[in-house]
């Protein structure tokens, strides 16, 4: 019997004796009222008779109930015991046939236990043969970072062999989860591992302190996006932004300049297009294009954009002030007219006329996209390859 049963026996036991020392005590005190009334010589025989006659009925009661009863509690704890344990099955107490009913009770109950028990074993058996053959990941931690599981998908993408809190992957990856707010963790989010791989994820709170991560490869649906996405704003010939992807994203510029955000857009006109074209032909003329477009897009910072506005113009954005985009401009128009284009043996050599505009918020988009193609206009009739700005 373990220390824990038997303060609780001993418990009940000190409880019972003080009940019957209270039964005892008031008795000795009603003998002693009605003792007053008889004759003195008797009273301390009467006394001692009374006294005894409680002794005989605390011994009975011992006996008879407290004792049984104290063993039936003990043997209904070790019953409870080994039932947690498994060494029985059900509570058998044939010698307490008085308390029978009670023992049917708790052994219907442990039977509905069991029938509980049974049922969620096998939904667990269940969850866990889908879980560890699903094609998704699937992810439990709690806020400390700390993994509870990890089907089989989940530790292949990740790059784990087993499943360990240590995992260094593992934990990085939780705890970029956590590092998110509650609102950003409850919507769809895509998140691009290594090797151009690309996740879209759920997270689901369960409970206060764990959350469930399901998590789907959406690499082939992604990397058709992001054709869709080329092929909707890339310029086929030259790979540069398309007009229309620009015009999006000048709106954007033209909200930042109203904020503060200095930037310089730049029109580009190429000089003697047609005159390629008429000699060499249009495929000539195609790669003449082509090649600006390169040197260009080689030229400006990843903060900075440019795209082919349309036949032999290309529009860039810059991320600076006036004074910086002339500087880096001057380097572009150095680099286009020492550049050789090459066409069936045949050397070519273009040169491109440069608008520059500042865009502070003041004036529309439209009226920027005129005013810088107005300046490369000036700057051909000033003998070409030349840069105009307006000061």
């Amino acid at each position: 019997m373990s220390l824990r049963q038997k303060t609780i026996l001993i418990l009940i036991s000190i409880l019972l004796i003080t009940l019957l020392g209270f039964y005892f005590t008031v008795n000795v005190f009603i003998l002693k009222g009605y003792a007053s009334e008889i004759h003195q010589a008797l009273k301390e025989e009467i006394f001692i008779v009374y006294i005894l006659w409680n002794v005989l009925v605390f011994t009975l009661l011992y006996f008879f109930v407290f004792n049984p009863f104290i063993k039936f509690i003990h043997n209904i704890i070790e019953g409870v015991v080994k039932l947690k344990e498994g060494q029985i099955d059900s509570l058998r107490l044939e010698k307490q046939k008085e308390f029978s009913f009670l023992v049917q009770q708790i052994n219907s109950f442990v039977e509905i236990l069991k029938k509980q028990q049974k049922v969620i074993e096998e939904k667990e058996k269940l969850y866990k043969i889908i879980a560890e053959n699903i094609e998704d990941l699937i992810i439990i931690f709690n806020k400390k970072a700390q993994i509870v599981y990890a089907n089989p998908k989940a530790r292949e993408y990740l790059e784990i062999q087993e499943l360990k809190t240590s995992t260094k992957n593992l934990q990085d990856f939780v705890k970029n989860l956590l590092s998110l707010s509650d609102e950003e963790r409850t919507f769809y989010r895509e998140i691009k591992l290594p090797y151009q791989t690309w996740i879209g994820s759920w997270i689901i709170p369960i409970g206060d302190n764990d959350f469930l991560f399901i998590g789907r490869d959406i690499t082939l649906f992604k990397a058709q996006e992001i054709k869709l996405f080329e092929a909707a704003t890339r310029d086929p010939l030259t790979g540069l932004y398309n007009r229309r992807y620009l015009e999006d994203v000048l709106n954007k510029i033209w909200s930042s300049a109203k904020r503060g955000q200095k930037s310089t857009l730049l029109f580009i006109d190429m000089d003697d297009l047609k005159k390629i074209n008429d000699e060499l032909g249009h495929l000539a003329g195609d790669q003449v294009i082509k090649g600006i477009g390169n040197v260009l897009q080689k030229n400006i910072r990843d903060e900075d954009i440019v795209a082919r506005w349309g036949g032999d113009e290309f529009v860039a954005v810059l991320r600076c002030s006036l004074k910086e985009a002339i500087a880096i401009t001057e380097r572009i128009l150095k680099l286009i007219k020492g550049t050789k284009f090459v066409f069936t043996n045949k050397s070519i050599y273009a040169s491109v006329s440069i608008g520059i505009v500042e865009i502070d918020g003041n004036k529309t988009i439209e009226e920027l996209i005129k005013l810088a193609d107005t300046l490369t206009y000036e700057a051909k009739k000033d003998g070409k390859g030349k840069i105009e700005c307006l000061s």
